[in-house]
């Protein structure tokens, strides 16, 4: 059962956060600091990192995370959340922040994922479908030849679809036929969250295991279902590690927070996309997007 009593949660977005101009009001603050001291080698420098990394997936998780967990500890200083967790990828810096991994190991993890969804999946495209529902997508995927997965379910009617390239135009067709109010090709150079990363998913466990993970400081929210996890490192870790071949509900994930009584959502995207899906899900719940220097005034309420 929730327990009584207002809470805050914080949320971390996936490699899609990346903006498109440079992070000027960053620099020179602390936020550069700790982004520098975490920071993979591919990482973006914080100063051109739209370009550095839109040159592959791997940087752009890898600057995402570093970045993302960089304004979470500026965040710290002003509240504590009582809840963690990520959209896709952000799951690896809800593990930092959560207290069971380390940055370093964080940086790993992401890269060995990507290593693993490079040799596995080929030939594939995203595609966010925004207008139809979940049957609706099932329905024409019933049409493809080959088969095509939904990966991310942001709500009841805005969908993430991973197809074959061959089949880009035809799914197009279908889903204008079908009344989609928009379809977008996602510039990621792979999919993510379908069945043939199921071997990645094992690898991915057999890491974590090989850490020994601590328990958790800060209770999680992880996993396609989702869970509410308050303790227990090693059952985040395999929820994350499986997220990698099953479809992510998002939305359902939201409600996950709602149910544990969060009633603030602080979310750490320097896009606000992730803010923005958030409010489609609930306007009833505060949002608190942070995406630049200023927005951290936000948060002083809250201490």
């Amino acid at each position: 059962m929730p327990k009584t009593g207002s809470k805050l949660a914080f949320i971390f977005p996936g490699q899609g956060a990346v903006p498109d101009t440079p992070l000027t009001d960053f620099q020179n603050t602390s936020i550069a600091t700790i982004y520098t001291d975490i920071a993979d080698p591919i990482a973006p420098e914080l100063q051109d990192f739209y370009q550095s990394a839109i040159q592959s997936d791997e940087s752009a998780q890898l600057g995402v995370f570093g970045l993302t967990l960089a304004m979470a500890s500026k965040a710290l200083k002003y509240c504590q959340p009582d809840i963690v967790t990520g959209y896709s990828s952000g799951l690896y810096a809800a593990m930092v922040t959560g207290g069971c991994l380390q940055p370093v190991h964080g940086n790993h993890a992401i890269r060995l994922a990507y290593r693993g969804i490079q040799q596995s999946s080929q030939n594939w495209v995203m595609v966010g479908v925004i207008g139809l529902g979940v049957s609706d997508i099932n329905n024409i995927l019933q049409h493809m030849t080959h088969p095509g997965y939904l990966s991310l379910v942001n709500n009841k009617s805005q969908v993430i679809v991973s197809i074959t390239i061959s089949e880009l135009t035809s799914f197009q067709n279908y889903c204008q036929k079908a009344g989609a109010l928009n379809i977008i090709p996602l510039p990621f150079a792979y999919p993510y969250h379908i069945p043939e990363l199921t071997h990645t998913s094992l690898v991915m466990k057999t890491y974590f295991t090989s850490l020994r993970l601590p328990p958790l400081l800060i209770p999680m929210v992880a996993g396609s279902a989702p869970e509410h996890i308050p303790h227990d490192s090693n059952r985040v870790a395999s929820l994350v590690a499986d997220q990698l071949r099953q479809t992510v509900w998002w939305y359902k994930t939201i409600q996950c927070l709602i149910d544990q009584n969060i009633e603030t959502f602080v979310v750490f995207d320097p896009t606000a996309t992730l803010t923005r899906i958030i409010r489609w899900i609930s306007r009833q719940i505060r949002t608190i997007g942070i995406s630049s220097i200023n927005d951290f005034k936000q948060l002083q309420d809250l201490s």
